[in-house]
């Protein structure tokens, strides 16, 4: 570490560089504001939570989830495409399902979907995120399905077992040996990168100094 400050002092870039800015006004970030949904807006989320998974994400009927999802989702394609089964959703083996709302605000609702599959997949359960917005449709909200995407960690991290199942076997666990070798591994990295030029500087130089003292006994 001493090695990569030295050369950072010694050759950083040190060009004269002038920042400059665009004239007009800034665009200025407003975070959404926080909303608590009432008890009809969950049942209207979960409905449509429930719709999509059976629907699109076990690939049964997936036309079904059609008028659920929003453009972005929908990727542009057509009832008929969906249909087939070719959708811009990550499929699952759906056996049995369970959500828990992790934020909600004035532009959208996130859940975290975790996904029980069936016995024949033989595949470990998964956890979803899943995102909804809601669309005005009189004085209620209509939800659409705006994301769909698999997370990485614990599937464990929102409930345990199905009912009747047995202990829950899906917690991830790391090795504290093997996280710390892993942080171990870029500053090994950095310190060759240094130490490599000045092994092979010292070699050079050690042959030079032999070849001098050759050449003067040959004189002598």
């Amino acid at each position: 570490m001493v090695l990569l400050a030295v050369s950072a002092a010694l050759f950083w870039n040190t060009a004269d560089n002038i920042e400059t800015f665009s004239g007009g006004e800034a665009d200025i970030f407003v975070a959404p504001k926080p909303h608590t949904l009432t008890k009809a807006e969950r049942v209207a989320v979960g409905s449509v939570a429930k719709q999509f998974v059976e629907s699109a994400v076990a690939r049964d009927h997936p036309e079904r989830a059609y008028e659920i999802v929003n453009a972005d989702l929908r990727g542009g394609l057509t009832r008929k495409q969906w249909a087939k089964g070719e959708i811009p959703v990550v499929p699952y083996p759906v056996a049995r399902v369970i959500w828990k709302v992790e934020y909600s605000n004035t532009d959208a609702v996130g859940l975290a979907v975790k996904i029980y599959p069936t016995k024949a997949a033989q595949l470990e359960p998964t956890v979803f995120s899943m995102s909804l917005v809601p669309i005005r449709v009189g004085d209620d909200n209509r939800w659409l399905v705006s994301s769909w995407a698999p997370r990485a960690g614990s599937p464990s991290a929102i409930g345990g077992p199905p009912r009747g199942g047995g202990a829950s076997q899906d917690a991830e666990r790391i090795s504290p040996t093997a996280s710390v070798l892993w942080l171990l591994v870029p500053v090994v990295l950095i310190c060759l990168v240094f130490v490599i030029p000045v092994v092979f500087l010292l070699r050079e130089r050690r042959i030079t100094r032999r070849m001098r003292r050759q050449l003067d006994s040959r004189s002598l």
